[in-house]
């Protein structure tokens, strides 16, 4: 299915959703000034083990898209965010998002963008190679490929635009890799996160990208393959605290 317009999709008090064999189950390709809600639905890829359907939700373009209490599964992407056009913001909240090649990624689709920013609150995201991954590069394929790279491109796209992704109270347990960021221009931004039980890495970064906690820490990353550092900071101040805590 293909969203052109500002939409609004809930499924919250019965079974509802989108059932795919290799292909994507909702792109999201709307106007500069829509706004697109997907909310409880059933997103699933079929294949088990080896996905081999494409995104579970691909967005390129819209003002502002939520996607909220879904389950996302089976994909060699759950949600692929890789916009084409206009300045687009995503918000991803209170979704499982399990057993694909990446959870979430976050990179833009080309140089006409300004920039991609996407948040993430209150997911459980689990067993997939890479759960969250945020690149300046853009993609390494439409469909984003999680074996190599976490889905990134290189410097060699000719993409360089900045990309945010905002994680606040996941839990992002049993992945390959928990949080991948790439490239100088993009930021993975993490506060009250559990990132554990990672079998590569808790956080990664490659070509510069930026991890930034925030202090006081809040984060638990532990019991992780491995794990690089934290490369940048910032203070929280106490609006901030409970702006991040509520739901």
């Amino acid at each position: 299915m293909t969203i052109g317009k500002s939409l609004t999709i809930k499924c919250h008090y019965t079974e509802g959703g989108v059932l795919v064999s290799g292909t994507n189950a909702i792109v999201v390709n709307a106007t500069a000034t829509d706004k697109v809600t997907l909310r409880g639905l059933d997103i699933n890829g079929i294949g088990v083990g080896a996905q081999t359907s494409l995104s579970g939700i691909k967005v390129l373009s819209a003002r502002q898209v939520n996607i909220i209490d879904n389950e996302i599964y089976r994909f060699q992407s759950g949600i692929t965010i890789a916009p084409t056009s206009a300045q687009t913001s995503v918000v991803v909240k209170g979704n499982h998002i399990h057993d694909n090649g990446i959870g979430v990624i976050n990179a833009p689709g080309n140089n006409l963008i300004t920039f991609t920013s996407a948040t993430l609150r209150w997911n459980e995201i689990q067993d997939n190679v890479c759960a969250t991954s945020v690149s300046s590069f853009g993609t390494n394929a439409s469909t984003p490929v999680a074996a190599t790279n976490c889905g990134t491109n290189t410097s060699a796209s000719g993409i360089n635009k900045t990309a945010i992704m905002d994680l606040w109270h996941n839990g992002l347990n049993l992945n390959g890799t928990g949080v991948f960021s790439r490239g100088a221009s993009a930021q993975a931004n993490l506060a009250f996160n559990e990132v554990t039980g990672n079998s590569s890495f808790g956080l990664h970064t490659l070509d510069s990208g930026v991890l930034r906690t925030f202090n006081p820490a809040t984060n638990v990353v532990a019991n992780n393959g491995a794990s690089d550092a934290f490369n940048a900071s910032g203070a929280l101040t106490k609006r901030q605290v409970k702006k991040m805590r509520g739901r």
